[in-house]
């Protein structure tokens, strides 16, 4: 192959990459970010979360409970030294929303977490002997103390 040849060759080939590769690196329009909604008035709307801390050495929970005008009425924040898969984590933080709800006397509360599959086996009657169902085994019986309890995703 002559030297005009070959660089005729390169060109074609590199146009033809950059052309696929521009073509599969279209950005992606961005997601709807989530935005709190309010609960109903004369409701407490609790969300929680949780998180692993240092590089998986800790786990930190969290909580936040807002009054139907946005006002916050109580929030709190827990470091524990320990490590924990995710799921966990969100549970022990649902936990402690309750917890939370129940000292406070609470009548109606929304509790809302993004853990769609822990939302779920907390919604559920289905037995669950996981170390994860174990916790929500421990906010079942919470859940009947004449306090109105809706989950949300």
């Amino acid at each position: 192959m002559a030297t005009d040849e070959v660089v005729l060759f390169a060109r074609r080939h590199l146009e033809a990459f950059n052309r696929q590769v521009s073509s599969s690196q279209r950005p992606s329009p961005p997601s709807p970010s989530p935005r709190w909604s309010r609960p109903a008035i004369g409701s407490i709307k609790i969300n929680f979360d949780g998180a692993s801390l240092e590089n998986g050495l800790a786990i930190g929970i969290g909580t936040i409970a807002r009054k139907s005008d946005g006002t916050v009425c109580a929030w709190l924040a827990h470091r524990l030294p320990r490590q924990a898969p995710p799921e966990m984590v969100e549970a022990l933080a649902a936990r402690e929303s309750i917890l939370l709800a129940l000292r406070r006397r609470w009548r109606s509360v929304t509790i809302e977490g993004d853990c769609a599959h822990l939302i779920s086996r907390i919604n559920s009657s289905d037995a669950d002997l996981s170390p994860i169902g174990l916790i929500v085994h421990d906010i079942s019986p919470l859940l009947v103390l004449s306090i109105q309890f809706v989950f949300l995703m």
